[in-house]
């Protein structure tokens, strides 16, 4: 007998507790303002074949309008495959993403 594909798995979410967050301490993260989206984000981009990492760092503060960005990792032009970028002030992290 044949696996579905993950896509077809069914998948239950299990909460061990539910509880409200302190307006003071933070948001959810649906209900948060797209300013601290862009502040401390962290984007998993599918590289196309194509431009190098740096150049789509370059393309994503472009469009955004952003100071920073950096990248964890990097894919060589011809490469595709999943190439994380850190926005603003979340680029303080990506070295502990390379360990």
């Amino acid at each position: 007998m044949e696996e579905a594909p993950p896509w077809e798995t069914k998948r239950e979410v299990v909460a061990k507790t539910e509880g409200d967050t302190d307006p003071n301490r933070g948001c959810r993260p649906d209900s948060r303002p797209l300013s601290l989206h862009r502040q401390f984000g962290i984007i998993n981009l599918d590289k196309p074949p194509g431009p190098s990492s740096h150049e789509v760092v370059a393309w994503v503060k472009r469009m955004l309008k952003l100071n920073h960005a950096g990248h964890g990792g990097t894919l060589d032009p011809k490469v595709t495959g999943v190439l994380p970028l850190a926005l603003e002030d979340a680029t303080k992290l990506v070295q502990a993403f390379l360990l």
